[in-house]
């Protein structure tokens, strides 16, 4: 089956307490076309060509975009482990690569973020266990904090770091989501226990959305959308229902027995990642077996699934990621393998 192998590239970024949200999102019920129009929910704010040149090759779908001060902070792990700081014209202001920095702090760098608050870049490094802050121009080393082991993803919301523990068994006990004061002198929270779920092997590179004080994430055996509410304090579980589900048993298998299931199943869908929730809109992609990955959107009472997105004149084949509290991002579709990715930047009507 031709779109395995985007459960173990795209999947591996995946994650969960309290109360069940009571309504349920069912995929069946959604209207199919080709590609659904997002023109009555978003509106586009810029379109940004990334600059390209040899020395500055991104991959095409970057793991972290942020927007701040009129600049966009490009976070690339997928190739050498890089930072890339650009103007919203798309020309380059600043690249460091983390495994080759003239410094030896850097071990193992897995994400980093903006802290507004401090307007500071918070830079998360697996190998020394610590986050180091820096000033926006990626330079100037202004502290460092010691972390729990184990912290594999990290996003800035609503004044807060917020991380996502790795978890390779079911015998770890812990949480997913854990919430720090910025300055990280103090944990507020942690929610989503990791023996109330099911993720079990995909916990190597968990991602996250956050828009407008509210974090989602997700998943991909569990059919579950998690969300935290800041405003509310509330955590939420979503449940998503395909028309043929996964069987229950699976979750407890191992993940190469999962992947071998997925791979060669003809009938079953799985939910597998950019996932999105709040009252007005929820959004993801997954696998249906007959058709490879599909769209899920639903807003104002209609829900739809499609091969991509349509939004004005651009399309693109899935909502990634936001790159502030405001501006949801995604890439769009390129015939040319040269180019750096083209960003459409969108925001809610």
């Amino acid at each position: 089956m031709k779109f395995i192998p985007i459960i173990i590239l795209i999947v591996l970024s995946i994650s969960c307490n309290l109360s069940v949200d009571s309504t349920e999102v069912r995929v069946s019920e959604a209207e199919e076309q080709e590609t659904i129009s997002l023109d009555d929910y978003f509106s586009v704010d810029q379109v940004i060509q990334l600059e390209t040149t040899d020395d500055i090759l991104l991959s095409h779908m970057p793991t972290k975009v942020r927007l701040f001060e009129d600049k966009l902070y490009v976070f690339d792990k997928r190739n050498r482990k890089d930072l890339f700081i650009f103007n919203l014209d798309g020309s380059l202001i600043k690249h460091i690569n983390f495994v080759n920095a003239d410094t030896a702090r850097f071990r193992n760098v897995v994400d980093l973020d903006i802290i507004e608050s401090s307007k500071s870049l918070a830079i998360l490094d697996l190998g020394s266990r610590k986050v180091y802050f820096y000033g926006l121009d990626a330079t100037t080393l202004k502290g460092e904090k010691t972390i729990p082991e184990g912290y594999i993803n990290m996003n800035y919301a609503n004044g807060n770091l917020v991380f996502l523990p790795g978890r390779n068994t079911t015998r770890e006990s812990g949480h997913f989501f854990e919430i720090w004061a910025a300055d990280l002198e103090s944990k507020k929270g942690e929610y989503f226990p990791f023996h109330e779920n099911t993720n079990t092997n995909f916990a190597n590179s968990h991602k996250f959305i956050n828009f407008d004080n509210r974090l989602s994430f997700w998943e991909p055996f569990n059919d579950t959308i998690y969300t935290y509410d800041f405003i509310k304090e509330k955590a939420e579980k979503l449940p998503v229902k395909f028309p043929n589900p996964l069987p229950s048993d699976l979750y407890e298998k191992e993940l190469i027995d999962k992947i071998n299931y997925v791979q060669n199943t003809e009938t079953e869908s799985l939910f597998i990642n950019n996932a999105y929730s709040n009252s007005d809109f929820r959004f993801f992609n997954y696998i249906s077996a007959p058709n490879g990955v599909l769209n899920f959107f639903e807003s104002k009472g209609k829900s739809f699934q499609g091969k991509s997105y349509q939004l004005g004149d651009y399309t693109f084949e899935t909502i990634v990621d936001s790159v502030n509290e405001d501006t949801f991002y995604s890439i769009l579709n390129m015939d040319d393998d040269s180019q750096n990715p083209q960003l459409i930047l969108f925001s809610v009507k």
